[in-house]
């Protein structure tokens, strides 16, 4: 990237546009509820009735805001003008808190201002680059997350990251901002960084820009289309403007949460319950008095105890002393161990129907267990699909910390969200690599973000990476070797395209 740009009329920047899907981080799994799902097509809808061409920016604006309100941040974040900002997405509820997504917007009909995608040189993008170094410089704000140039139609969506990375970070820039800034230019007129600063560089600038594109208009026909099952197409879209991707927030769901409802039934199916001792959670036989003579384990127990099976165990001494524990622990063991192979049968039989484009003909059920067990979604949580309301998703993890549950019982259990141990992971993870590079380099870095403004020798940096030991107790491997590619891509400041090169 050239330091010293000169005026010049042929960029050499590299504009890659990403699609909504390809934009999405793989690990945004979660799906919307089909409440979700039609209240943003209603909101998409009143947008496109109250959008006229020929109407001021300011009428633009208002109805974009409205429209981002109504779907994703009434209740959670301020969406509002800011400055000359034409307005921001706040990361909480109050003006106070800090701008997490800047937005520059133009009116459809002004066509000579608005960025392209192949042209980014133009009047809106200098206005989201003054809003952007304003917001870094004069606010102190190291917390934003993307920057979004639109005209209602279309939409460019660029990592804050991106751009603090090839424009903030520019010495020459940078020296010229502060020389605009500070009143040592001939003016301070805002002309002048668009025509004389951020112009001359962009026309020079040698680097990739990747950024999400998409027009909101190629998205009518499904809004409009009556029938849902073609409102997966609008899923990218609808993710894509939500706050887990714009301002890079957990989902507000976890989709690995206990779902108490499905828990509950299975229990009683088995004819187990949950109680509280002390300040653990164990579970055990139904009190007497409360037993189900149909559950599965009172069954267990009955044609145990009338066929004499316990007197062939080989070692009795392992299930208990008294007669009545071997039965419950000998019973329970059985039941534990269909329950577990019936719920994995399950997930294989999802599965099953997800090969064959959602034909069930002639698959296995068993009376009332699968019954109860077809009430809820055993689909993979992938994030292409919308969570109908009559049927929760129950995935592998759910039923991972069932079993966890069901075979504590003895011991009793404890429950970590999803979001908590990524959380968790993330920042272990991050403290040891920025010790290591410390250990190694005599480095002072604090954190991983200083550890990303060091000059990086990438071999040696691999071999540091490649060096550390990392224990999992909960076997999480994939999550694991996730945090750990986004940290390498962080660290090294790859492009789109390297990335897609790397994990292609």
């Amino acid at each position: 990237m050239l330091l010293h740009p000169q005026p010049s009329h042929n960029s050499t920047m590299l504009l890659t546009p990403k699609t909504t899907s390809k934009s999405l981080d793989p690990a945004y799994k979660l799906r919307p509820e089909r409440e979700q799902i039609e209240r943003f097509k209603a909101s998409f809808k009143t947008l496109f009735g109250h959008i006229d061409e020929r109407e001021s920016e300011e009428n633009v604006k208002d109805h974009l805001m409205d429209f981002l309100k109504a779907v994703y941040y009434q209740d959670t974040c301020l969406i509002a003008p800011k400055g000359k900002t034409d307005f921001v997405i706040h990361l909480g509820k109050d003006a106070a808190s800090r701008a997490g997504v800047l937005f520059e917007v133009k009116r459809p009909a002004n066509r000579s201002e608005m960025v392209s995608r192949e042209n980014l040189n133009t009047k809106a993008f200098h206005e989201l680059l003054l809003y952007y170094f304003q917001e870094r410089s004069r606010d102190r704000n190291s917390d934003l997350r993307h920057c979004v140039v639109t005209n209602v139609y279309e939409w460019y969506i660029f990592d804050a990251a991106l751009i603090d990375r090839v424009f903030y970070r520019n010495s020459w820039l940078q020296k010229e901002y502060k020389a605009w800034a500070s009143g040592q230019k001939v003016s301070k007129n805002n002309d002048l960084f668009y025509k004389e600063i951020a112009k001359p560089f962009l026309a020079e600038l040698d680097e990739e820009i990747p950024f999400t594109y998409f027009d909101l208009r190629t998205y009518q026909k499904n809004v409009n289309d009556h029938d849902p099952t073609n409102d997966k197409a609008l899923l990218p879209l609808y993710k894509v403007l939500s706050p887990a991707h714009l301002l890079k927030l957990p989902a507000t769901t976890d989709s690995n949460r206990l779902n108490p409802r499905f828990y509950t039934e299975l229990l009683h199916l088995i004819g187990l319950e949950e109680t509280k001792e002390g300040n653990k959670k164990v579970i055990r036989r139904k009190a007497a008095g409360q037993r189900d003579e149909g559950s599965l384990l009172e069954n267990t127990m009955i044609e145990l105890e009338t066929s004499g099976k316990l007197l062939h165990l080989s070692d009795p001494g392992q299930y208990g002393r008294a007669h009545d524990e071997q039965q419950f622990s000998v019973a329970l063991e059985l039941c534990i161990t269909w329950v577990n192979r019936i719920l994995f049968l399950k997930l294989l039989e999802s599965q099953l129907v997800k090969y064959h484009r959602g034909d069930r003909a002639a698959l296995p059920t068993l009376g009332y267990l699968f019954a109860f067990l077809d009430a809820y979604d055993f689909a993979s949580e992938s994030g292409d699909d919308i969570q109908e309301k009559d049927r929760v998703l129950i995935n592998a993890s759910v039923l991972g910390l069932i079993f966890e549950k069901i075979n504590g019982y003895k011991d009793g259990s404890f429950y970590t969200p999803g979001f908590i141990t990524e959380y968790m992971c993330r920042e272990t993870i991050r403290k040891a690599v920025v010790q290591k590079f410390n250990d190694a380099h005599g480095w002072q870095c604090a954190d991983f973000a200083a550890l990303q403004d060091q000059d990086l020798d990438r071999p040696r940096a691999n071999e540091l990476i490649d060096s550390l030991r990392i224990c999992d107790p909960a076997a999480d491997t994939a999550s694991l070797e996730a945090e750990i590619d986004q940290l390498v891509y962080a660290l090294y400041g790859l492009t789109a395209a390297e990335i897609a090169l790397v994990e292609g």
